[in-house]
């Protein structure tokens, strides 16, 4: 095999938080190599540094043996590396056609013969859906259909090098294996492929070879059959081996019982599809007053979707919520915040220019306690650790306390339950830690209750009392943290079948 890409020493983050640590790794001509590993991994933002839109902080990186760190995005395309992005990023209102066609732009002027000459025609007979639909507004189309259409506007720059950011995500199983299927076809074209997946199963039944990411580091690596037999894999994506315990004493008796505790937050049967797609399928789940349960699962399981329901934001179309013991059916979100079920989104919703005391001052004056917002405002900071930047620009803080601003605003809401997305998100090992401890200290003085969706696991280790775990809409587990780790079914939904 011919080299092509080549990482050594590779780090990168953003301001203070390092994502990505002394990663060294390599891509060959005629192969495909997957990146694996857990949210938050370093997985998208490897993949970031290679194209362009990120420059390291140490390290080097090599293509076709000539330095390429610190050139610009597109420049590097022009080169022959093409990054597909999550998220597909096409243009809503061009056709199928125009949006391939603009794949072209990255060609560089007088295609050098050692890249592929991939044509129009190539791409549509690799997805004939894209010729029957060549006229149709891009927008249109469903949402494998969509990933089909990104993959191929970047063929059509000709590239060495697709690079492609979880191309699975949101997507039915059936759809999943059609598109995994071209990968082969795509390598055939004279295209090598740096595939980061978080469907593990799916990623090790394509790839050559396989590199396993935790907390920014490479903690493995090998072909496909070696990695699948290693016990590491499993400790990357949930945290732990199968014998570790849970962190955390369970704050509810282990058959759910309420041991004196009124119900905070009853979801019964809950479904809704979209268009034909089932993204929740019967979700039944409880949160009893002072408890922490948690909300896990692979992408694309519907966690974020089971959260909307519970806000407000989405309207199911089976099952009830309640919320202690009042029906929460056809209730706005506005009306639920106010009666304190209140909710956190996983991209920061702060007010830059405003001060902290006057970010929590909003929240508690909006939820009508504007006689005693100015020494509950100081309370909860001080509760929060953080009183002592309360005149300090939100903006102008690390992320981390950025983050405990949003947690003490949305306690300043009046909030009895807290529905929580993905707190963790962004944050090091220090800061994750920090958070759990003043998090465990607030709940337990303010008597609160959490449902808490995350994809860190030593986090879920700290705070949950109850794990919940969902795939594919369905709720196929719940118990203890060390006992949903070892649950053959968790690990399936996580690993799949390849893992043993």
């Amino acid at each position: 095999m011919t080299g092509l890409l080549k990482l050594s020493g590779v780090s990168v983050g953003y301001g203070a938080i390092q994502v990505v640590k002394s990663l060294s790794m390599h891509v060959d001509k005629g192969e495909i190599v997957a990146v694996l590993g857990a949210n938050g991994a370093g997985k998208s933002t490897l993949l970031r540094t290679i194209s362009g839109v990120l420059r390291p902080s140490e390290g080097e990186i090599t293509w076709r043996g000539e330095a390429i760190q610190g050139s610009p995005a597109h420049q590097i395309a022009r080169q022959g590396i093409v990054h597909v992005p999550e998220g597909r990023g096409i243009f809503p209102e061009l056709t199928v056609e125009e949006t391939l066609l603009l794949g072209q732009f990255a060609r560089p002027r007088g295609t050098p013969s050692a890249r592929p000459k991939i044509s129009l025609g190539d791409v549509f007979e690799l997805f004939p859906i894209l010729a029957e639909r060549s006229r149709q507004l891009a927008g249109t189309l469903s949402g494998g259909q969509q990933q089909m259409l990104a993959i191929s506007r970047g063929l059509l720059a000709q590239p060495l090098l697709l690079m492609l950011d979880e191309p699975l995500l949101g997507l039915s199983p059936a759809l999943s294996q059609e598109v995994l299927a071209r990968l082969r076809r795509i390598v055939s074209l004279g295209v090598a492929v740096l595939l980061v997946e978080q469907n593990a199963s799916a990623a090790m039944g394509v790839a050559d070879r396989v590199h396993v990411m935790s907390g920014g580091e490479l903690v493995m690596e090998g072909t496909a059959e070696a990695v699948a037999n290693a016990e590491g894999v499993h400790s990357a994506y949930l945290g732990a081996t199968r014998g570790e315990q849970e962190t955390r004493p369970r704050a509810s008796a282990p058959d759910g019982a309420e041991n004196g505790r009124a119900l905070a937050l009853e979801v019964e049967g809950v479904g809704i599809r979209f268009g034909g797609n089932v993204a929740l399928d019967g979700v039944t789940l409880r949160v009893h007053e002072g408890e922490i349960a948690t909300l896990i699962g692979p992408n694309g399981a519907g966690k974020s979707t089971l959260i909307n329901c519970i806000a407000g934001f989405l309207t199911p179309d089976t099952g009830t919520i309640g919320f202690f013991g009042t029906e929460l059916h056809g209730l706005p979100a506005h009306r639920r915040a106010r009666l304190g079920l209140t909710r956190t989104f996983q991209n920061l919703q702060l007010f830059g220019t405003m001060t902290v005391q006057e970010n929590v001052l909003a929240a508690i004056e909006a939820s009508g306690s504007a006689s005693n917002a100015a020494p509950e405002a100081r309370r909860l900071l001080d509760l929060f650790e953080i009183g002592h930047l309360a005149s300090s620009p939100t903006a102008s803080l690390p992320y981390g306390i950025r983050k405990l601003v949003e947690l003490a605003r949305c306690i300043g809401t009046g909030a009895r339950v807290l529905l929580l997305d993905e707190p963790a998100a962004g944050l090091n090992s220090a800061e994750k830690e920090n958070m759990a401890r003043i998090l465990l200290r607030v709940i337990a003085e303010r008597h609160l209750s959490v449902l808490l969706v995350e994809h860190d696991m030593p986090t879920v280790a700290m705070l949950a009392d109850r794990v919940y775990v969902l795939d594919a809409g369905r709720m196929i587990a719940d118990g203890t943290f060390s006992e949903v780790v070892r649950n053959p079914e968790v690990i399936k939904a996580y690993l799949g079948d390849a893992w043993k």
